[in-house]
């Protein structure tokens, strides 16, 4: 019969070394599992225009999940001025859209943290960091949204604006056409040339009456 000696201190360490090592390995391999079905999961669940637009007009409120937003005051320029000095300088056009948020009746913050703008086939996204507005209940809040645009592709330039958490659905966005027309776009590329806008990095807040 063979005697087998009990494992040393040393061998005893080893081998609950390996054991640890192999549950790490696998909690490693668990995660990354995780990760591509949640990034699979999110692609298959956000098909293209898997959403319901709201219409929306120039200096009119419309709703969108509760909250009453107005997009308002559309400037054009090529200069951009940040504290009285020349801060970018567009090599297409800048475009300025006023986005004005109120959330009088909601007991939940109102966000709204995507937009982009559209001319046909071309997707226009924003240029700088402040590219979100959310006001709490009961107040307002006033910001500006930036875009740098091609002045050939302006025809129809539609404002599309919405909110998304991480796991894309259906949802509500809203799209408001700037008022840039086949017809008037000669007059907006004229008015941008050598145009400055100052870029407004906060928004405006205020309690709602």
């Amino acid at each position: 019969m063979t005697t087998t000696s009990p494992p040393s201190s040393q061998e005893r360490i080893r081998l609950r070394n390996q054991r640890l090592q192999r549950s790490k390995l696998l909690a490693v391999v668990a995660v990354v599992a995780c990760i591509l079905v949640a990034t699979i999961g999110t692609r298959l669940s956000d098909p293209e225009k898997e959403f319901r637009v709201i219409p929306g007009k120039l200096d009119e409120k419309v709703m969108i999940n509760g909250a009453e937003l107005t997009v308002s005051d559309v400037r054009v320029g090529q200069i951009l001025i940040q504290d009285e000095a020349i801060e970018a300088k567009a090599t297409g056009i800048f475009v300025q859209i006023q986005i004005d948020l109120a959330n009088p009746t909601g007991t939940d913050k109102a966000i709204l943290g995507h937009s982009r703008l559209l001319s046909g086939d071309r997707v226009y996204k924003t240029y700088s960091s402040l590219n979100n507005i959310g006001a709490e209940p009961g107040y307002g809040e006033t910001t500006d949204f930036l875009y740098e645009v091609d002045p050939a592709a302006i025809d129809d330039l539609t404002l599309e604006i919405w909110t998304q958490g991480f796991l894309f659905g259906y949802h509500d966005r809203v799209r408001v056409h700037l008022g840039i027309t086949p017809e008037n776009a000669d007059r907006w590329r004229e008015a941008a040339q050598g145009g400055m806008l100052t870029e407004r990095r906060i928004s405006a807040s205020r309690v709602l009456q």
